[in-house]
């Protein structure tokens, strides 16, 4: 009886001592994924004449909005988070080979932001009639589904089937070199990275 008094009497002390066993210590909660993503800078409303759109937002691996409408004339510029460890590109795809870059046409290849954080790349659409997709080239993103368009057709090579077809990709993402911003440009764009 003495040995379980002495235990009972033991126990607040044992308590005390690690508090761990009933819960974390007071004090503020740590910042959760959703408010610490909610804390990330996200890219302006767009406006006439330019669209602005968030890369990767929240952590998530997208692009938003992932498929817009430009007229000729019009800067699509994207909004790259600054995470420490984890970068992100627009990289301009091939629509037959998803998560690839599109083949040279012309002596001249497609645009490729190269991997970044916390910066912008600006596009100037001067073809609205030639739809423009793009992927994120970090490994196995565009496979996850980090891909866009501009100006995708509303039949045929949509949007969806862009997605559709990355997503098959899956895992078997081909790694592609990284060799930074391109500045070598296929005849209906421009690029200027800010």
């Amino acid at each position: 009886m003495f040995a379980s008094a002495f235990t009972l009497a033991l126990l607040p002390l044992l308590a005390a001592a690690n508090p761990q066993i009933y819960g974390p210590a007071p004090g503020p909660a740590p910042a959760t994924s959703a408010q610490a993503a909610a804390a990330a800078p996200s890219a302006p409303p767009s406006s006439s004449g330019q669209i602005n759109i968030d890369v990767a937002p929240g952590g998530n691996f997208v692009f938003s909005p992932a498929n817009v409408t430009a007229s000729n004339g019009t800067l699509v510029t994207f909004f790259f988070p600054d995470v420490a460890g984890v970068s992100h590109s627009i990289t301009q795809g091939d629509f037959s080979n998803p998560c690839q870059p599109i083949a040279a046409q012309n002596g001249q290849n497609g645009f490729d932001s190269g991997l970044q954080s916390g910066t912008q790349f600006t596009l100037n659409v001067t073809n609205d009639q030639i739809p423009i997709y793009f992927f994120c080239k970090f490994p196995t993103h565009c496979g996850l589904g980090m891909v866009g368009s501009i100006n995708a057709p509303s039949t045929g090579n949509t949007f969806d089937a862009w997605m559709s077809a990355a997503l098959k990709v899956g895992s078997s993402e081909q790694t592609l070199q990284d060799n930074g911003p391109s500045r070598h440009l296929q005849s209906d764009l421009n690029n200027d990275q800010q």
